[in-house]
């Protein structure tokens, strides 16, 4: 057993491993990439999940536990950034090979108007 669950409440131990056990039993997932912490009722739920749609499954089964008062759902997708970052890259490469030099101005950047 670990300080940090050495340190913890019992309602929040509890917590935790209810929402692994729900986790296991419902879906069958192998949570090791995701993490799940308690402090007084408060869940963070962080780390990686394969799909889209995890991302909020988990934090429905989470919110099913007694004792939950708040959900702080952090999780991400494995590789999320990674096709937008190539994607960026790839226009960045393209843009000098042509000769244009001057930075690509992203969608979001608007010209102000005096």
């Amino acid at each position: 057993m670990s300080i940090e669950r050495l340190n913890k409440l019992p309602g929040d131990l509890k917590i935790e491993d209810s929402i692994c056990e729900k986790l296991t039993a419902i879906h069958k997932w192998d949570i090791k990439g995701i993490h799940i912490e308690s402090h007084q009722g408060v869940v963070t739920l962080s780390g990686v999940v394969p799909h889209k749609e995890d991302i909020h499954r988990v934090e429905s089964i989470a919110a099913t536990v007694p004792g939950v008062v708040q959900i702080e759902n952090m999780l991400e997708l494995t590789g999320s950034g990674i096709p937008e970052m190539l994607s960026e890259l790839g226009s960045d490469i393209a843009r000098v090979m042509s000769g244009n030099t001057a930075p690509e101005k992203k969608k979001d950047e608007t010209e102000k108007k005096p």
